[in-house]
């Protein structure tokens, strides 16, 4: 950082806002669940809260658990992801 004369300081308070609102954000995700085979997008539960996206319920696999993380992540407006998906084969 250069030092400039008769600056005592700064702050920064920049704030990044998504282009998207957290509804478009969950359908984003949900179509994305439902284009992967392998997952039961019905039984996931989508919740966006800001940029915050949170899936909830139970998969059958760690791999969908990850999957489904995964698909959460590439959607546009996510910033942080809350994976309490379960694991229970059924």
């Amino acid at each position: 950082m250069k030092k400039l004369k008769g600056v005592m300081g700064s702050d920064n308070h920049i704030e990044i806002k998504p282009k998207v609102s957290p509804e478009e954000v969950k359908d984003k995700i949900k179509e994305a669940l439902r284009r992967r085979a392998e997952l039961d997008a019905g039984r996931i539960v989508v919740e966006v809260v800001g940029a915050t996206v949170k899936l909830e319920v139970a998969v059958r696999s760690w791999a969908q658990r990850s999957d489904a993380e995964h698909a959460a992540w590439s959607a546009l407006g996510t910033a942080n992801v809350e994976n309490h998906l379960g694991v229970k084969p059924y």
